[in-house]
């Protein structure tokens, strides 16, 4: 039984010679082969390699990390079975002493974190007990010696002190519960000194390989040197130089850092210089192979397996030469020329934003195909990325939509960027009163299984509902304040009264009145009924959350919420289910740690921090591309091997260690996150074959300035310039900056480093411009009169949206979070206009209606709002009675044929005189309104007057004749079709009047236009002319025609209302 070391440069050597191993061992059939890895990634592409060994089928290979070897080590050898201690138990432990007085009183700086002015916040106590926990685990296996040295120790420093306390009060109560890391290192070595207890191991446990570990701590080493006494150990170790001892050379940086510490010219020059990415990347490499080799034995028994030299006909095979070699710039007998920087085997992108990483990433792998006929199965493509869950939208929104399909897996996502059952649990999990608002309510409906569970389909309707109830926020409001009628609650009560009574008229519902939501009937119905159960189910489960409970109790909660509100039972036996289900079960372990009840904030600090931490199932290497995150100990050798978000700011990642971490200094296997990333750049440019490809964000989208990336990306650019024989051309020729658009002219103009081929079926079909299409021709045979008043108002809009379909939104897609504080135009026309046609001892009934249904802001901002409008309101009120009397107003409709046309529609009469009320100026805008439908009426023989009424003023219109009438309107109807084939030159908010039209130019039309647009006070923010404005109103007939169009439409205007317009 002994230690054996095995070596090689690249992987696949080693798994050979790992299953050979195996394959000796000549185990029983069922014995299990024991071999510790660090990812899953690694384990899942052993047991292919496995597989091909043994006809297809691999079985009976169990894969464990260090820690886990250790324990089932420990359960083997010794008899007494208990569990080991975790970091989930020592938060917990810790979480109890923390609130102990006798802490607090000897403790009272640490203590103040979390207690203030007598109270104690529970938050900051568990998110400290957490941080504790997270340490004390490091401590185990970084620092064993002072741990152990804390036992009985007396007048530690300040910092230490408080840690060794909570240690052995920890100590104490989980030594006959639980085991910890220095109690399982301890009972393995004393297990190992008992006679016998060698050859029971032995027969259980002949063999353990250590595959891949790249990193291994003197806790680990010492257990594993008494192991190999009994059993055979084999290490599988990866050694980018295997051929040469580079383990005590340094790079040129190091050296001249050497030289500014003042070690001094000969100390530095005692150090060899090595290959400066190998000697600056390979610290973790060679800290490993420092420790096993300090082993005799290791030393000896290390053999050499498959080791292959890289070529050199490539610029990836250049680099990998010069690591595998340890050779410097100097030891080159020649340059690196400029043609082999074309070769594209190293590929260096920036691009201004993730989504254009991903298409340019995407382009990059067709044009593989495409352009160098590389014969690439998706197996043989990885993609690393800097942050996996920020970029996994991109990546479907791209691979999955693009014209030619590439099969992809996406490894080590979490839960919370896509649509599943742990990430709809989240969000019901962090809704509370402060946060029940209608917007976030609502977006709980876009998780599908929240859709399901409760039968909702139709949620632009609940939308709609939502805010026409005017729910807004809070579960039930404040009386006092009246946001009892922004309420869920009142909004609910409306909703379901709506449907019931089949009205909108007032309700008694106890002591007040309701006035019921009446939009839907029949199946919509039902809808609604399904969303009020919603609701309630949701309003329940956050009232239940006021009393404190156990962490048992608390599992009971969060079970119950998961079966009302998100998973069925068919469900429970999927993944997500599982991952939800596991971290409830460990709740109700931890219980008996913790006895004592919690509030529901610090259940949830802990519960949503497990379910944040859980990934999905990994499909590392697993058929498809693979999406990975950045993680180490993953050479596993592709032909393509791309990194994506390798910024400045990114990576190597950054470790923000906590003030009171006692792991000071560096000892070899320590874990250093900036260490571990060089070294996973230097395996991944390693385990290239063919391709490496880098993208990182260079360009910023708001100012385009340059952005560097990673450090590591500019020190192998920095290196390759040392070899090459034109350095200058090295950044110009791998570095290739992006467009910000996929659509640029710059994919199109023959540049071999811009190619596209995300819109070539677009383009293979008709182009992404077609000069020659045709417009069909409009048959309008029925206008309606709204459509005609639609069109005078604003002919731009008239044309995108009846010609081109295009309609811009131009309400609020997001639901309204606030009370409402003031009213725009539209709401205060609305309110002033129905004031106007009741009486005066109305207003008051008016108002509270306005308030309960959210015509009007709450409280005494109605009142002012009310008092606002009432001498306006009053005044156009007094002016209608003088021109109109006490006639009550009629809506009539009408339709008339003119010129072979029908138009359609209804005006408000009052014995015969159409009366258009304007509570703002007499605009262009209002003028054409009330002129347009007097014209409509008076052809149709149905009005005999009109008057436009404003609160300062009230004008009457000239007559017209009905033969006059019908005239004009054939005339606006040829205007209306023109305007259907090309937007015509009018605008009523372009100032115009008569002597403007006297002394009309040309271009005056397009240039006021644009001087309202760009206007720095007041623009005009019409969405359909400012498209024009930014095409140059390419679709506009010429500004020349705007004073033909003013003699159809304002001109008769002018003289129509002679007295408004003076």
């Amino acid at each position: 039984m002994a230690f054996k070391l095995f070596v090689s440069n690249t992987l696949k050597p080693l798994a050979q010679r790992w299953r050979k191993t195996l394959r000796d061992s000549k185990a029983s059939v069922f014995q299990p082969y024991y071999t510790i890895t660090q990812t899953e990634g690694m384990n899942n592409w052993l047991r292919m390699q496995l597989a091909e060994d043994m006809e297809g089928i691999a079985a009976n290979s169990v894969f464990l990390k260090p820690n886990d070897l250790l324990f089932k080590v420990s359960t083997l050898l010794t008899s007494q079975q208990l569990p080991a201690c975790t970091s989930d138990h020592l938060c917990w432990l810790l979480f109890q002493q923390l609130g102990e007085p006798a802490f607090i009183n000897a403790f009272p700086a640490i203590s103040a974190y979390y207690t203030a002015e007598g109270g104690m916040d529970a938050t900051r106590r568990l998110a400290l007990a957490t941080k504790t926990a997270d340490l004390f685990d490091q401590y185990q296996v970084y620092r064993p010696g002072m741990v152990a040295g804390w036992k009985g120790a007396r007048g530690l420093p300040p910092m230490e002190a408080w840690q060794q306390y909570l240690w052995e009060q920890v100590r104490r109560i989980t030594e006959p519960r639980f085991t910890n890391k220095l109690q399982t290192a301890e009972a393995i070595l004393e297990a190992l000194k008992e006679p016998g207890r060698g050859e029971l191991l032995r027969s259980r446990m002949p063999l353990v390989t250590m595959f891949g570990i790249s990193i291994t701590t003197q806790y680990h080493y010492n257990i594993l040197k008494a192991l190999a006494v009994h059993i055979d150990i084999v290490f599988f170790m990866l050694n980018p130089a295997p051929e040469v001892y580079w383990f005590d050379t340094v790079s040129p940086r190091q050296k001249a850092l050497m030289m500014e510490k003042g070690k001094g010219v000969r100390y530095a020059d005692s150090f060899a210089e090595g290959n400066a990415l190998l000697t600056s990347w390979g610290k973790v490499v060679k800290d490993t192979f420092i420790q096993l080799f300090e082993n005799d034995e290791l030393l000896n028994s290390c053999e050499e397996v498959g080791i292959t030299e890289p070529g050199n006909a490539t610029l990836l095979q250049q680099v990998q030469l010069d690591i595998f070699n340890n050779s410097t710039g100097e030891d080159r007998t020649e340059r690196i020329e400029t043609a082999l920087l074309k070769d594209g085997s190293i590929t260096v992108n920036a691009c201004y934003s993730m989504a254009r990483e991903v298409e340019v990433l995407y382009n990059y792998l067709v044009h593989l195909v495409d352009q160098r006929r590389q014969e690439l199965s998706p197996r043989d493509i990885v993609v690393m990325v800097s942050d996996i869950d920020t970029y996994a939208p991109y990546i479907r929104a791209v691979f999955e939509n693009a014209p030619h399909r590439f099969p992809i897996r996406i490894a080590d996502e979490g839960f919370g960027g896509s649509d599943n059952l742990v990430q709809a649990l989240q969000q019901l999990l962090l809704l509370d009163e402060a946060s029940f608002k209608a917007e976030q309510v609502l977006q709980l409906l876009d998780s599908s299984f929240i859709r399901n569970r409760f039968g909702l389909t139709n949620i632009p309707l609940l939308r709609m509902v939502v805010e026409r109830a005017n729910i807004r926020f809070g579960i039930h409001g404040d009386t006092e304040l009246d946001t009892v009628f922004v309420s869920w609650a009142y909004g609910i009560k409306r909703i379901l009264l709506g449907f019931c009574m089949g009205d909108e008229a007032a309700y008694a519902f106890g002591a007040d009145e309701l006035y019921p939501v009446d939009l839907v009937e029949g199946g919509e119905a039902q809808e609604l009924v399904r969303f009020c159960h919603f609701i309630q189910v949701l309003i329940d489960a956050v009232e239940e959350r006021k009393e404190e409970r156990t962490l048992s109790g608390w599992s009971d909660y969060v079970r119950q919420l998961l079966r009302n509100c998100v998973a069925t039972d068919e469900q429970a036996t999927e993944e997500d289910y599982q991952v939800v289900s596991r971290q409830i079960n460990r709740c109700n372990e931890l219980a008996g740690l913790y006895p004592g009840n919690l509030s529901y904030a610090v259940f949830l600090q802990y519960f949503s921090g497990g379910l944040a931490a859980a990934s999905q199932p990994t499909h590392f290497a697993s058929g498809g591309i693979t999406f990975c995150s950045l993680i180490p100990m993953r050479s596993i050798p592709f032909k393509v091997v791309a990194m994506l978000g390798l910024n400045f700011d990114k990576f190597p990642r950054r470790e923000v260690l906590a003030s009171f971490n006692l792991i000071d200094g560096r000892q070899r296997g320590d874990r250093n996150v900036k260490d571990h990333d060089k070294h996973l750049f230097l395996e991944t440019i390693c385990s290239a074959q063919q391709w490496l490809y880098i993208s990182y964000i260079g360009q910023s989208v708001k100012d385009n300035t340059h952005l560097p990336p990673s450090a590591l990306v500019d020190e192998l650019l920095d290196y390759l310039e040392s070899i090459a024989e034109e350095p200058e051309e090295v950044r110009q020729q791998l570095v290739c900056r992006h467009p910000l658009h996929g659509f640029s002219r710059k994919y199109s103009c023959g540049d071999e480093k811009y190619y596209s081929y995300l819109l070539e079926e677009q383009a293979g079909k008709q182009g992404l411009f077609n000069p020659d299409k045709q417009l069909p021709l409009l048959q309008i045979e029925t206008v309606l009169l709204d459509d005609l008043l639609a069109f005078v108002k604003n002919p731009f809009r008239t044309y995108y949206q009846r010609v081109l379909n295009i309609r811009y939104r131009e309400e609020e897609v997001l639901l309204p979070e606030t009370e409402l504080f003031d009213l725009d135009h539209l709401g205060q026309w609305q309110f002033k206009n129905e004031l106007l046609h009741a009486d005066a001892g109305e207003w008051p009934q008016l108002k509270t209606r306005a308030v309960k249904t959210g015509a009007l802001p709450l409280r005494h901002m109605s009142d002012v709002l009310l008092q606002e409008v009432q001498e306006p309101v009053s005044q156009l009120r007094h002016l209608l009675t003088q021109c109109v009397g006490d006639v009550q107003p009629q809506r009539v409709a009408f339709n008339i044929t003119l010129d072979g046309t029908s138009i359609q529609g209804s005006v408000e009469l009052y014995a015969g005189k159409l009366v258009y009320t304007c509570f703002s100026r007499p605009s262009i805008k209002h003028q054409l309104a009330a002129y347009v439908q007097y014209l409509a009426a008076r052809a149709a023989g149905l009005a005999t007057g009109c008057f436009f009424i404003t609160p300062e003023t009230a004008c009457a219109g000239v007559d017209i004749s009905r033969e006059t009438a019908e005239q004009r309107l054939v005339t606006l109807l040829h205007l209306y079709r023109k305007g259907h084939e090309q937007i015509i030159a009018f605008h009523p908010e372009v100032k115009v009047n008569a002597r403007l039209l006297a002394d009309f130019k040309e271009d005056y039309f397009f240039k006021e236009l644009k001087r309202k647009i760009e206007d720095f006070n007041y623009p005009l923010d019409d969405a359909y002319v400012c498209q024009e404005y930014a095409c140059d109103f390419t679709q506009v007939e010429h500004s020349a025609h705007y004073r033909d169009r003013c003699a159809v439409l304002v001109e008769p205007l002018f003289q129509f209302f002679p007295d408004l317009n003076e």
